[in-house]
């Protein structure tokens, strides 16, 4: 009797041990981990806060215009 009682407590300690690695697994994770801003390319939220940041921006519009840049006139690709 006294030899089922200690593996009962030994699977105990195992499944309690287990539980709060888990939760100490679970907790340790940062919500906003995944969401990272870009910085090969300018968003929303950082193109129009510095100045460099504005005419590294108004860069890329030279390429929809006629005459200047690589592509000559050609039309922003979410009207395409």
């Amino acid at each position: 009797m006294m030899f089922t009682a200690q593996i009962k407590f030994q699977k105990m300690k195992k499944n309690i041990l287990a539980i709060v690695v888990l939760s100490v697994v679970l907790m340790a994770c940062k919500k906003d981990f995944l969401d990272r801003k870009p910085i090969d390319k300018l968003t929303e939220a950082t193109a129009f806060v510095t100045y460099d940041n504005f005419k590294t921006y108004a860069w890329g519009l030279y390429d929809y215009m006629a005459g200047y840049g690589g592509s000559g006139s050609a039309l922003p690709p979410y009207f395409t």
